[in-house]
């Protein structure tokens, strides 16, 4: 739970799905967390991991949330 900036901060395109491909625009937008949940309806298929903007941006493979990881580091 929190709150999410009324601005989006960044957009890509992505490809979901092996068999039927379907291509996807992500808007990022940042979200300021006050409080996390222990279970919520994705649980069995993805993890929460916190990490500082600079770790998360050697760790992603999207380029374009890299980019976003370096700009927020330095602000």
């Amino acid at each position: 739970m929190g709150r999410i900036s009324p601005n989006c901060i960044g957009m890509f395109r992505a490809t979901k799905g092996a068999i039927t491909p379907k291509h996807i625009d992500v808007w990022v937008y940042i979200l300021e967390v006050n409080e996390t949940v222990l279970d919520w309806p994705e649980k069995e298929k993805r993890q929460i991991r916190w990490a500082p903007c600079k770790t998360a941006a050697r760790e992603l493979r999207e380029p374009v949330l890299t980019h976003l990881c370096h700009r927020l580091a330095q602000s």
